[in-house]
């Protein structure tokens, strides 16, 4: 076949597609039988259509905020399983970090002897200016990941580097959070911050490579 005989995609035939998607139409008396369909796929199909041709018609336009809203009508699902379970899995994550100890304003308040909160809020702001701290927040509450402070609540020294590396990438929160108390293949499966003290040259190169992967383009 030369170039010339090549169908542009205006001249590719429905039929064409659906055989390429992987489907056969096939007439019958009834109508058309479609090989490779599933039923469920078929019913969800219809109902797809049947809201389009009435959105067109109501509407003269199939703007996206008009589909949504007769999608939801037509009780199709919006969201596609795999956002779901992606959901899924970073709620279960972040129910195992908030299951290791952690503290509050409140809770390091009263570790480092601050009478007042606002104490408090002053001193984890400033370590966290200084890249010496990260939290997340819960609705309105900081939260502070223990393992990043000693036992006297001050920061570890031993984090200083590497907090550095991706804080001033941009890697903050929950991000810097998981990276850091989960295995990365660039440790060949092992836990950052059980490593980053008896190998810390190589814990901060794989915090400078994993930074490097979220630094934003110049």
């Amino acid at each position: 076949m030369t170039v010339h005989d090549r169908k542009g995609p205006d001249q590719i035939s429905p039929e064409d597609r659906m055989e390429a998607a992987g489907y056969t139409i096939l007439p019958t008396r009834w109508g058309v039988e479609i090989e490779g369909l599933e039923p469920s796929d078929a019913t969800e199909a219809l109902r797809l259509l049947r809201a389009a041709r009435r959105l067109q018609s109501e509407r003269g336009s199939t703007t996206a905020a008009n589909l949504i809203e007769v999608m939801a009508e037509a009780d199709l699902d919006l969201t596609p399983p795999a956002a779901i379970e992606q959901a899924r899995k970073q709620a279960d994550r972040r129910r195992r970090l908030l299951a290791s100890p952690v503290y509050t304003n409140e809770t390091l308040g009263e570790l480092l002897g601050h009478s007042q909160p606002s104490t408090t809020r002053t001193w984890v702001s400033r370590k966290k200016a200084e890249r010496r701290l990260f939290t997340v927040k819960i609705g309105n509450q900081v939260i502070i990941p223990a393992f990043q402070l000693n036992a006297e609540g001050k920061p570890r020294a031993e984090l200083a580097p590497i907090l550095d590396a991706l804080l001033g990438a941009g890697v903050d929160g929950w991000t810097l959070w998981t990276w850091l108390v989960v295995g990365t293949p660039l440790l060949s499966g092992g836990v950052p911050v059980d490593l980053m003290s008896t190998e810390p040259t190589r814990v901060r190169r794989a915090a400078q490579r994993f930074a490097s992967r979220h630094r934003p383009a110049a």
